[in-house]
């Protein structure tokens, strides 16, 4: 369902790739990779060495595997059509090579993909091997302990940049979440799994709008689950709530015991922070979180200017878009944290004091750090 060590409200931890070592997968994915070897598909295994299963989901398996002309180390994902249930399915596993190669292209936020192979059977995508711990693991490695402030900043700000880089070629993520940001060696992170990811801008570069119960329970937004039509502003809400599960300890904002009571606390967004969590949480970083994990998309999560044109008169291209709204604050913000290596609290301050430009600090967040307006 999710990642969390979640210790401090007794939620168990759900990890795919837990399961995945226990053995508790689908016995018909075992069976179709154990009997079929020649799934890999003959173009594959003409340029590629295939090697050791590194983690499976429920549709299909990621192996590593090394280029035969370079000697360069990939991992390969895998998704057997046979198992996903029906025609959309199927068309949303075809399309992820085209809309990640667009989300990652210039993204050194995002995990770069290499090639796309399908076959009537099969899709394989050949992606950045990123053998560094994602960030359930980190969750998980800290107990319960929350993240400090200025640590989680860092990460939100990556996050965000990746994001924001996706949302200019017109690509929603959709399924932002621990389990889908991966680090690399030297720890640099990079978002990935675009497997749910789709366009939200039509051919002509006007916006269109997606729709879909689409994502992880505990990461979706409002909108997605009261079934109406929304926008590239679900992927901030699940930016939200992943600052939230960091600087809680890896306790979610909103969940239940099933999935169907996880959306409904999704639906209501009653949004707190309990004092015996959130005691040395800075005003700050609450304030930011409310914005981002409030149900008024309009007032609180608005992410792209859609009204700029482009020089030749056209429509409005994916190339054209400016960021705006939550992502990009969200991203200034976490700089400023980086930047003074200090609580969220101890930055609005320093910034106040450092500011002989004149503009009014008081208890507006926006002001204290720079933004124009919220």
């Amino acid at each position: 369902m999710g990642c969390g060590s979640l210790s401090v409200y007794k939620y168990p931890k759900v990890h795919w790739k837990l399961v995945a070592k226990e053995g508790r997968v689908g016995n018909s994915l075992d069976r179709l990779l154990r009997s079929d070897r020649s799934s890999m598909g003959e173009a594959l295994m003409r340029e590629y060495e295939i090697g050791a299963e590194i983690g499976r989901g429920r549709f299909g398996v990621v192996r590593r595997c090394r280029s035969v002309a370079t000697g360069e180390e990939f991992a390969v994902k895998s998704v057997d059509k046979r198992l996903l249930a029906d025609s959309v399915d199927r068309e949303c596993a075809a399309r992820e090579a085209k809309v990640h190669g667009l989300a990652a292209a210039r993204n050194p936020y995002a995990a770069q993909i290499h090639g796309a192979y399908e076959d009537d059977h099969w899709v394989h995508l050949v992606v950045e091997l990123l053998d560094g711990p994602d960030l359930c693991d980190r969750i998980a490695a800290r107990g319960g302990t929350p993240f400090p402030e200025p640590e989680a900043a860092a990460v939100v700000e990556a996050l965000a940049e990746g994001l924001a880089a996706c949302h200019r070629r017109g690509v929603a993520h959709r399924d932002v979440k621990p389990d889908n940001v991966l680090f690399d060696a030297l720890g640099h992170l990079k978002l990935a799994d675009f497997g749910s990811a789709q366009c939200f801008l039509d051919a002509d570069g006007e916006w269109a709008p997606m729709r879909g119960l689409v994502g992880t329970p505990w990461y979706v937004a409002p909108e997605v689950v009261a079934g109406r039509e929304y926008g590239e502003k679900v992927d901030v809400w699940s930016v939200g709530v992943v600052m939230y599960m960091m600087l809680s300890g890896g306790a979610p904002p909103f969940y239940g015991d099933t999935a169907a009571e996880t959306f409904e606390a999704v639906g209501r967004a009653n949004l707190r922070f309990p004092s015996r969590v959130f005691r040395s949480l800075s005003p700050a970083a609450k304030d930011l979180m409310r914005r981002m994990l409030c149900r008024d998309v309009a007032r609180s999560r608005a992410s792209v200017d859609r009204k700029r044109r482009d020089e030749s008169g056209g429509g409005t291209k994916p190339g054209s878009i400016t960021v705006h709204g939550e992502a990009g604050r969200l991203a200034a913000w976490a700089l400023r944290i980086a930047t003074y290596h200090s609580s969220i609290s101890q930055c609005v301050h320093t910034v106040a004091a450092e500011d002989n430009h004149g503009s009014h600090v008081g208890d507006d967040l926006g002001k204290a750090l720079g933004w124009s307006r919220w």
